[in-house]
């Protein structure tokens, strides 16, 4: 409508020209002008938006119109407004967005004559009905691919040819490729096109065989039913990004990941003493090649430096990497190791192509290739990164075994294997001593919980964890179970030795009851165990809340390639949580945030933050409150934590938690700092 011009018009020229108590006498002036300049041409705010605003023919008629009715100086202060209005025609007419809502409205507004919905057009066009919808609301625009479509459109709804076309403006008629290819003449186009020229890939011919094989299994991974089968989540990230042509047998995505690939392990071979400053790489030699190297944040940091250099994209060249391969490497670890029994399709490449499907998967192979890129940690790596951060310490959980008696059913000991696995990627380190038995322990079960209960489901004394002749049994419900397919009977229990059941008793406290308004016998809570109190603003499920928007943020920042405000990052943290929470603290972080190169344009560096702060969530809870009822709404006072106090002594962990604080205070956001 063009009352959207007539409202973008005023924020647009009068708040920059007058004062604020000047703009109520001023802007009816402006309404005047513009309502007496459509009258013109019969036509009001509530009509489609078409050219009228800044064709510069209609304007002049219109100047011609007004000789004579005005006097002295008031004609030249009005043909002053009408130019700006012209002028910011032809700046609304160039906008890509406006270009949108001009063919959107234009559209409904025929269409509502008409009488016609959207589904009933799309059914004619054999089109989704959702893109319908999305060109009449102006959230997409048709590509050169529907001209055909629009013209069919403009025969169905009876008008005549090129109406639809004419509002689609420069973005079909060629205009704006005439303005490529001339920009491309200037010196700065001609050193962007020179650098269009020199590659720096390694094709798949060149890699080692090795390597070959372990990218064709990554995409194996992601293409096959594999994931499915396995965790219910995964399915729309294949269906939307992995899905597989039933009548190619191939995945598009996956000839860009291994495109990115090719371009990331070219950029580590390069020589770093090419005369070309474009052209320096790492000069890692191409037999050591492997995908370990994408576990290196300082080879993914020099990456997105060279891609900048030579003005290449960021989202796609980088960041499809480090999401797909990092799910890949290290979320799905758990489901690799206990699901290979599955059988997968595998992919064999030849001749610098992939061929589907080319044999069944091994379950070896799968370990074959996690312990390569474990195990295979060459000096390349540098000390930040040791692959004791990536895979199971075996010691550590033989002890465990021990512990923890598994008198359960092979489903849930699935899930129990998935949880060590998963607190081992989490950096709990080897036991050692009867102090990180239990620490180790405790994060077992409580990973156990987090990951498989719903996240505010509180913990009943009596119905989850009671206590039976001296030992202490947790007991898992079918209903509680994000996967309650995986159980057959109404609940599980996993029973905890008389020993052990001892320590953790010890530590079982009552917390402030009348809070959650419930009597002492139905909640357990685990006290801090150094034996001091937990601030008051601390609870379970505000640290896990906490865990899930920060996580939600990481998620913004690793994404975003060009910034965003903060009432984005409160709707996606919204939906997130789920909950209706105070997260003013994210708010600012997001402002801070909205052009720092550093955490916007990179995930490697969102990654160590998030990272480091899922280490400390996973401390803070078990060796703090491990749940609170949904009606809780309290605001997290972050800095109000005793985080020194929370932590438990682990130097490696500590380290995380200062250098993302490190990270956190250059964005300049003092109030997540992770330590006090």
């Amino acid at each position: 409508m063009l009352r959207i011009y007539y409202s973008t018009l005023l924020n647009e020229f009068v708040s920059k020209e007058i004062t604020e108590d000047k703009r109520d006498a001023l802007g009816p002036v402006y309404s005047s002008i513009l309502n007496q300049y459509l009258d013109y041409y019969g036509l009001s705010q509530a009509s489609p938006v078409g050219e009228e605003l800044y064709d510069i023919e209609k304007l002049g008629m219109y100047f011609e119109s007004l000789e004579g009715k005005y006097s002295g100086s008031t004609t030249p202060g009005i043909k002053s407004k009408l130019r700006k209005i012209r002028d910011f025609g032809i700046k609304l007419s160039c906008n890509h967005d406006i270009v949108k809502l001009q063919f959107g409205d234009s559209l409904s507004h025929i269409m509502k004559i008409k009488k016609i919905s959207g589904r009933k057009l799309a059914q004619q066009l054999n089109l989704r009905p959702q893109t319908v919808t999305e060109w009449m609301s102006g959230k997409n625009l048709p590509s050169y691919k529907h001209l055909r479509v629009i013209g069919k459109i403009e025969d169905i709804l009876e008008v005549p040819r090129g109406i639809l076309k004419s509002k689609l403006g420069r973005v079909v008629h060629g205009q704006k490729g005439k303005l490529i290819a001339e920009r491309e003449r200037t010196p700065h186009g001609v050193k962007n096109q020179e650098l269009s020229t020199i590659p720096y890939k390694i094709s798949l011919n060149e890699m080692p065989q090795k390597l070959q094989d372990d990218i064709a299994t990554m995409i194996a991974f992601f293409t096959s039913d594999f994931p499915q089968l396995v965790h219910p989540k995964f399915k729309r990230a294949k269906k939307q990004f992995w899905k597989t042509k039933a009548h190619k047998n191939e995945s598009g995505k996956a000839k860009m990941v291994i495109k990115d690939l090719e371009q990331f392990l070219g950029f580590l071979s390069l020589s770093p003493n090419n005369k070309n400053p474009l052209q320096r790489g790492l000069g890692i030699p191409v037999e050591k090649l492997s995908l370990s190297l994408l576990m290196n944040p300082q080879f993914i940091g020099k990456y997105v430096k060279f891609r900048m250099d030579r003005k290449e994209c960021l989202t796609t060249g980088v960041k499809r990497i480090l999401d797909q391969f990092k799910v890949f490497c290290r979320k799905k670890y758990g489901y690799i190791r206990q699901h290979t029994k599955l059988g997968q399709e595998y992919f064999f490449i030849q001749n610098g192509q992939y061929i589907y499907p080319y044999r069944s998967c091994e379950p070896s192979d799968w370990n074959d290739l996690w312990d390569q890129i474990c195990e295979n940690t060459h000096e390349y790596l540098d000390e930040t990164v040791e692959s004791s951060n990536f895979r199971s310490d075996v010691d550590t959980f033989k002890s465990i075994e021990n512990i923890v008696e598994t008198n359960i059913m092979p489903q849930i000991k699935d899930i129990l294997d998935w949880v060590k696995l998963d607190a081992s990627l989490k950096g709990l380190g080897p036991v050692t001593t009867a102090n990180k038995k239990r620490d180790s322990l405790l994060s077992m079960l409580i990973f156990l919980f987090e990951l498989r209960i719903d996240h505010y489901a509180t913990m009943e004394f009596g119905k989850h964890i009671f206590e039976k002749d001296g030992e202490l049994k947790f007991r898992i419900f079918r209903d509680e179970l994000k996967r309650p397919e995986v159980l057959k009977s109404p609940y599980v229990t996993l029973t905890i030795p008389k020993d052990v059941a001892a320590q953790i008793t010890e530590y079982k406290n009552i917390h402030r009851p009348h809070l959650y308004g419930a009597k002492e016998s139905n909640k357990v809570f685990l006290s801090n165990p150094s034996g001091r109190k937990t601030p008051e603003s601390v609870n379970g499920v505000q640290s896990r809340s906490l865990s899930y928007a920060f996580k939600g943020l990481m998620t913004l920042y690793s994404n975003s390639s060009t910034g965003f405000g903060p009432h984005a990052v409160r709707k996606i943290i919204t939906s997130v949580l789920d909950r209706k929470r105070d997260i003013a603290d994210f708010d600012n972080a997001a402002t801070l945030a909205m052009h720092t190169p550093e955490v916007s344009r990179t995930s490697y560096a969102a990654n160590e933050i998030e990272a480091a702060f899922e280490h400390y969530v996973a401390r803070l809870q078990h060796a703090g409150i491990l749940s609170m009822p949904e009606g809780e709404r309290r605001k997290i006072q972050v800095d109000e934590i005793d985080y020194h106090d929370l932590l438990i002594k682990n130097k490696e962990l500590e380290k995380m938690l200062i250098e993302a604080q490190e990270k956190l205070v250059k964005v300049g956001d003092k109030s997540l700092s992770l330590v006090s």
